[in-house]
Parts: C-alpha cells; structure tokens; sequence
C-alpha cells in the first residue's frame, strides 16, 4: 500500500543574507529588492511558489529588512490613486533629465505648487512661475535638446536598457555578458 502525503501548501524562502556580492549597492537597497525587468527579485520567488500551490510563505529576514515586508504589504490609498490614473496620462515625448541650474526663484516657487500627476510634488511644477516671470526678474527657463544616448530610468524598458549598455561596457562585466547574451535565442 502507497502512503498518500499531503499537499505542500507552505514555503520558507531564505531573505537574511547581506547581499556582499552585490556591494556596495546592498548597503542601501536590499539584495532581494533589486529589479529583474521591474520588479524586485523576490517577487518571482514568492510568484513561482503561488503559482505551485503554496499558500502560506514565511521569509526568514534580518534587522533592516522592512522593505521586503512592506513591499508585499498591502498600501489602500497607493493603490487607489493609482486606479485613478493607465498610464497615458503621465506619458510624454519630453523629460528633464536631472540636471539643473536653477534661478533662486524655482525654490520660492516650489513652496506653492501644488500635487502633480499622481498626486506628487514634482518639481516640474515649480518652472510654471520662472517660465511667467520676465528675464529681468530672474524669470525665464532654459532647456538644451540633448543629441545623445539617454537612458530614461523611471521607465521600465529604459531602465533594462542603461543597465544592459553600462554592464556591456564594464570591463569586468562586459566580456561574459556579450557572450552570455550571443548564447540566448531570439525568441523568448
């Protein structure tokens, strides 16, 4: 007679390491956390046990590992502002890129703006008064069309994308993933 075993239905996932193969990176964001193509490593673990039938999942963590827990956490008022938005509401053919020099006047400005897309403070706000005041007054705005490669961090795709350029020109890095990459099919 054949013993008939219950159904695994719980998983320990081991999240108490130090990531030291990550640093110095890992000094400030966790291992775990780290994006895989924009999401963070330990969601396809915790996906690949749901998906196997594990309903209960205990992550074994360390002091200063909140954010594994927070992530998975739910977040009501996030998650309703976020339903307010699909996302071609917050899509544009322009960006600033992170580099400014700005009149005094941008941070009287950034006192009164008031909640962006998303219902965030942004910055881009704030160019609304010195873009309405005269030069003479320390108005006006200056913007450069930049010609070169830029990679657009806060999007999922240009993200993977400076990722994968700066990692091919790393010259610890790069020879191994070139031809990591010469390995892979061309379907996925």
């Amino acid at each position: 007679m054949i013993e008939q075993q219950e159904p695994v239905t719980r998983a320990v996932v081991p999240a108490a390491g130090r990531g030291t193969r990550f640093l110095p990176i890992t000094k400030s964001v966790l291992k775990e956390m780290l994006p895989i193509a924009g999401h963070p490593a330990i969601e396809y673990i915790v996906k690949e046990a749901s998906d196997a039938g594990i309903d209960d999942i205990f992550m074994v963590t360390r002091t200063g590992k909140r954010a594994i827990e927070d992530y998975f956490d739910a977040d009501p008022a996030l998650e309703a502002e976020l339903e307010k938005l699909s996302l071609d509401q917050i899509r544009s053919d322009y960006a600033i890129v992170g580099r400014h020099i700005f009149d005094p006047i941008v941070f009287d400005a950034l006192e009164n703006i008031t909640p962006g897309a998303g219902g965030e403070y942004q910055l881009t706000g704030a160019f609304a008064q010195p873009i309405a005041t005269p030069g003479e007054n320390g108005g006006g705005l200056y913007g450069v069309i930049i010609d070169e490669p830029r990679y657009d961090t806060g999007d999922k795709l240009g993200y993977l994308g400076a990722t994968i350029t700066f990692a091919l020109a790393d010259p610890d890095m790069g020879p191994a993933l070139r031809e990591y990459l010469n390995t892979q099919p061309n379907e996925a």
